[in-house]
């Protein structure tokens, strides 16, 4: 782990309303140079008003996608989660 304003952090669900709620945060922490936030669903991170976070579409049960994803990370922020038996299987 580095100091100093150089931790990239990944949010995995960052568009749900736990990552929303938590990437400005991040964001305002000194300590983070970088965030990076990953969803099922496309975001344009400036349209939320999110300047050192990039975005990158994926989803957790695809591990090629995690992998490169947390290429770099020094730290993993898991809130990515699908609540079952309200949705179909056919989920994507």
């Amino acid at each position: 782990m580095t100091d100093g304003g150089e931790l990239t952090v990944v949010v995995t669900g960052a568009t749900g309303t736990f990552g929303r709620a938590l990437v400005p945060r991040l964001e305002a922490d000194e300590r983070i140079a970088r965030v990076v936030g990953l969803a099922r669903r496309a975001v344009d991170p400036a349209e939320l008003g999110w300047i050192r976070t990039t975005f990158r579409r994926g989803d957790v049960r695809d591990l090629d996608q995690l992998v490169e994803a947390f290429d770099g990370a020094d730290v993993v922020v898991h809130l990515a989660f699908l609540v079952t038996g309200t949705s179909s299987r056919s989920v994507t």
